[in-house]
């Protein structure tokens, strides 16, 4: 599901984990330490749907959540 579908509300039918990083962060930004654990997270726990979320570019997401 694309970053965008989650702008009304997140699935009811599925558990999600929103990440919310930063390219200034290096732990959350692609490749950073807390970045590779949720990969890893998300391809071992198919029940939850698992979101990358760039904070700054999508402040609206950032600021409701």
């Amino acid at each position: 599901m694309p970053v965008e579908e989650l702008k009304s509300s997140p699935p009811s039918d599925k558990k999600c984990v929103l990440f919310f990083w930063s390219s200034w962060h290096e732990a959350t930004a692609p490749g950073g330490s807390t970045s590779s654990l949720l990969e890893t997270l998300a391809s071992s726990i198919p029940d939850i749907s698992f979101f990358r979320v760039e904070a700054e570019a999508q402040t609206d997401l950032s600021s409701k959540y």
